[in-house]
């Protein structure tokens, strides 16, 4: 079927539709950030995620950054939310 896109590719020329490696190796700063953002008031600089998810026509990125404790500033963090839609959108 025309236009039908196969939902295991990660890119439209994958063709094994699995990766080399894993990033448990990235894991614990994940995680470290994940409880950072849990604390009352602490908003995320040096560690971040971003995640990308869709929401009808539009797709959002959440942004979370932040500085662990230990660093030159007091530990804190910022937030962000982006909502991109095709113009023409509601």
């Amino acid at each position: 079927m025309a236009g039908t896109v196969d939902s295991r590719k990660r890119w439209d020329t994958d063709d094994r539709f699995t990766g080399v490696a894993d990033a448990s190796a990235f894991a614990a700063a994940v995680e470290e950030l994940a409880g950072l953002a849990r604390r009352p008031g602490w908003i995320a600089e040096p560690a971040a995620s971003v995640r990308e998810r869709t929401d009808g026509d539009g797709v959002i990125f959440e942004v979370v950054t932040g500085i662990p404790d230990g660093g030159r500033f007091a530990s804190h963090g910022h937030t962000v939310r982006l909502t991109l839609r095709p113009a023409g959108s509601p």
